[in-house]
């Protein structure tokens, strides 16, 4: 919003340099995710998979699949080096990197909610982890700060 809207008001000079600075920061892209960040997208990634993959009812299915996609959309858009987004700027987004991987997520998605056919889904998260070091389950260990402890 503040990288393409206009300003207004008294303080132009001020709005145009922060529009600047906001502007090339977005362009630089995200920071690259922590091998921590990587690791606990592809650990939940993996899970929701999992679950995929058993007999599911419509609606677990459908629970399933609202979790997994934007998690699944943070992993394609991020580990690309771009910017993710949530609601409407997902697809969005995921278009404007590659307008066969939003058609992927699209018809994935689709056959998952539609039809409850999930195949397409994990094919497309085994597609999207690949690159990343695959799926993550075994082995997987994250120690909780000192603090959070009872």
């Amino acid at each position: 919003m503040i990288a393409e809207g206009q300003a207004i008001g008294e303080y132009l000079e001020h709005a145009a340099a922060l529009q600047k600075s906001v502007s090339a920061k977005l362009r630089a892209g995200p920071p690259t995710l922590t091998q921590a960040e990587m690791d606990a997208l592809r650990y939940e990634i993996t899970d929701a998979v999992d679950d995929l993959r058993g007999e599911r009812s419509a609606p677990e299915l459908l629970a399933i699949g609202a979790m997994l996609y934007p998690r699944l959309a943070e992993l394609a858009l991020r580990g690309r080096g771009r910017w993710s987004g949530v609601g409407k700027w997902t697809p969005r987004l995921l278009a404007e990197e590659d307008h066969t991987l939003g058609d992927r997520f699209d018809t994935a998605f689709r056959a998952l909610f539609a039809a409850s056919q999930p195949g397409p889904v994990i094919a497309l998260a085994e597609s999207e982890l690949t690159p990343h070091g695959g799926r993550l389950f075994e082995g997987d260990r994250r120690t909780a700060p000192p603090d959070w402890r009872a």
